[in-house]
């Protein structure tokens, strides 16, 4: 079950309107990337209670960790396991026969990846985690387990696929404080079809407290996709503010 104290979103006001405000976002591709123990199997399931609840749901896990079915046990949810013989390729393959909205995969190890990517370009809402240092270093890290299968493609051209499909990559962190575990989400970047990434958000821990210091804009293009579907995003200086007023400590770095 999804415990706001193992990772406490719900009074993070920063990560919960990010994170809100991400889940309104057409066919999205979300890659988390944390250190072992930080959370990423909990944020995972934070982010799918956002998700429309007729949406149909395929999950892929190596261990039965995420119990979603229990947590939202009146969505549509297909959950499956890993063996020897059946692999997250093979599950990824399978998935896309039977066309769920959403494919679920707990953690990306290697040529899997190449699947997802298919998945994605063919108009399904992926969320995944890998580990990798930070959130900028996930295109690379997709790309090089890409690869890992013996795929034809060129790295530009994965790499470029991987930049212009995926839409957000989210890193998050654990620490320790008073001799508590402090998880917390340490950033958020747009990927860009031009091969760059720009930060929509990033905090860090210090002193004892979360620290914001970036809240930036989404880009246009997806302001667009929103707006198509009678949408709309709060971002930038509007959502600092409406941060700033739930009393989330801003501080500037030179």
């Amino acid at each position: 079950m999804f415990n706001p104290n193992y990772f406490p979103f719900k009074h993070q006001f920063q990560t919960l309107k990010i994170t809100h405000e991400m889940a309104k976002l057409d066919k999205p591709g979300v890659i988390v990337t944390a250190p072992t123990g930080a959370g990423k199997t909990e944020l995972q399931k934070f982010l799918l209670g956002f998700a429309a609840p007729t949406e149909k749901f395929y999950l892929i896990e190596d261990v039965q960790e995420s119990h979603l079915k229990e947590l939202y046990p009146n969505r549509r949810l297909f959950s499956t396991l890993t063996t020897p013989k059946y692999s997250i390729s093979d599950h990824v393959k399978h998935a896309l026969r039977n066309n769920p909205e959403w494919i679920i995969v707990a953690e990306t190890r290697g040529e899997e990846a190449y699947e997802m990517l298919q998945a994605i370009l063919s108009s399904h809402n992926i969320i995944t985690t890998v580990h990798a240092t930070d959130a900028r270093a996930i295109p690379h890290r997709f790309m090089n387990m890409c690869l890992s299968g013996g795929s034809s493609a060129s790295e530009k051209m994965l790499e470029d696929d991987i930049y212009r499909y995926f839409d957000l990559g989210m890193h998050i962190k654990r620490t320790t404080h008073n001799g508590k575990t402090i998880r917390y989400l340490s950033e958020v970047v747009e990927y860009n079809a031009d091969g760059t990434a720009t930060t929509l958000f990033h905090q860090v821990f210090r002193d004892g407290q979360l620290q914001v210091r970036t809240v930036g804009a989404f880009s246009p293009s997806i302001h667009d996709r929103l707006a198509e579907k009678g949408l709309s995003l709060i971002d930038g200086d509007a959502m600092a503010s409406q941060a700033k007023s739930e009393g989330v400590v801003f501080e500037s770095f030179e």
